[in-house]
């Protein structure tokens, strides 16, 4: 494996940290690298936003739905890095998404249903 090269964001006094449709692009040892960096970079009682397309949980990725993330496996490894999972919404919630298509098939596209999470660095 690769050497993973330095991932600090230069700060460590962020009041929040959004990310925004990209986890579903890093394997979970990426993810964890940046759920870490960002971690680092919040100040205590920082809030970090993460938002993605809705995979089923315990379903085992492919190539229609590689570009989705398991909820539950994105709260566990958040919480690793040392984040409290403190709320979630669902306000991009969408029923007519049966989570089986790649998010960018035109039969989903811009509609996918999608997780929106918020975590806090403990104080």
């Amino acid at each position: 494996m690769a050497a993973v090269r330095d991932t600090s964001f230069g700060v460590t006094d962020l009041d929040m940290v959004v990310t925004f449709r990209n986890l579903h692009n890093y394997n979970p040892v990426m993810r964890a690298v940046l759920n870490e960096a960002v971690f680092d970079a919040l100040k205590p009682g920082g809030v970090y936003g993460v938002l993605d397309h809705t995979r089923r949980h315990m379903e085992p990725q492919s190539r229609g739905n590689g570009r989705r993330v398991d909820p539950v496996q994105m709260i566990k490894e958040i919480q690793a890095a040392g984040f409290v999972f403190e709320d979630y919404s669902t306000i991009h919630y969408s029923a007519a998404d049966a989570l089986a298509l790649e998010v960018g098939n035109p039969e989903v596209a811009n509609q996918t249903d999608r997780i929106t999470f918020r975590f806090r660095k403990p104080l």
